[in-house]
């Protein structure tokens, strides 16, 4: 049992030592003329899947910035400053309807825990919004 285990670790090194060049052994052919390796489609994949997620990253920080702004100005110079934001938060809405009405965006039913969920945000929006 324990030769039969040597003899497999021995076979082991001698097919590494055949697939993978040494370092000062160049006489093999395969490795003479190796070549840098070209980047896989996956790596080039992976690459615009990263260069998509960190567009629309920042396209949600310009648009949370640019609406926290807006409605910091619309709060502090026009009239009727809250229902500018109910125009804006309808017009959200009626977009997002529309939406899932023609097939353009695919929304689930929604259950109690996320009811529960958005009205504690609404509140703590509302309040933010009638205290700044």
């Amino acid at each position: 049992m324990m030769t039969e285990k040597v003899t497999k670790e021995t076979d082991d090194e001698e097919l590494a030592k055949q697939l993978l060049p040494s370092p000062g052994n160049n006489n093999n052919s395969a490795t003479s003329k190796e070549e840098p390796p070209s980047p896989s489609k996956a790596d080039a994949a992976g690459a615009a899947n990263n260069a998509e997620i960190m567009f629309w990253l920042f396209m949600l920080f310009l648009a949370s910035v640019t609406m926290t702004v807006g409605n910091k100005y619309v709060m502090k110079q026009w009239d009727y400053a809250n229902t500018v934001t109910l125009l804006q938060n309808g017009t959200a809405v009626l977009y997002l309807g529309l939406g899932a009405w023609q097939g353009f965006l695919e929304m689930k039913p929604f259950s109690m825990l996320q009811w529960r969920v958005f009205l504690g945000s609404a509140l703590f929006l509302t309040v933010q919004i009638l205290t700044s």
